[in-house]
């Protein structure tokens, strides 16, 4: 059994022009955890789903990895050679093509797209280093 046997899509949310574009990344060789989380609210209960997404240094992708900073600030970043993980990025499991919809129609209609909430960075040193993305 492989440690890290998922694919998953990320969708880098950037601003040119004054408009949000989104562009997307495929990683193979992830592991991605959905856990269901029953959460009271003023309203009753509802059920919310979260998702744990452990990203391994040796990664697989599409796209070369550069930071958030990078990606967000340095307009000579080719958003269609390069990927990042940051909050408020989308990530949903298996390979996602958007097939012309808008971010808004394809997590309406078709499927689930989470929201990055957190990631943390974890460096040893080894084969060891990873981040774990976090998403509702």
């Amino acid at each position: 059994m492989l440690l890290f046997p998922h694919t998953v899509t990320i969708f880098n949310k950037y601003e040119r022009d004054n408009k949000v574009y989104y562009s997307r990344a495929v990683l193979s060789g992830v592991q991605f955890v959905i856990d269901e989380v029953n959460a009271r609210k003023t309203t009753g209960s509802s059920k919310d789903d979260k998702v744990t997404c452990y990203i391994p240094k040796n990664v697989v992708s599409d796209k070369s990895y550069v930071d958030s900073f990078t990606f967000k600030n340095d307009e000579t970043v080719n958003v269609d050679t390069t990927y990042t993980i940051a909050k408020e990025d989308l990530i949903g499991f298996g390979v996602i093509d958007l097939d012309g919809l808008t971010i808004n129609d394809y997590r309406n209609n078709r499927g689930s797209l989470y929201e990055i909430t957190a990631i943390s960075d974890y460096q040893f040193g080894s084969n060891l280093d990873n981040k774990v993305v976090v998403a509702k």
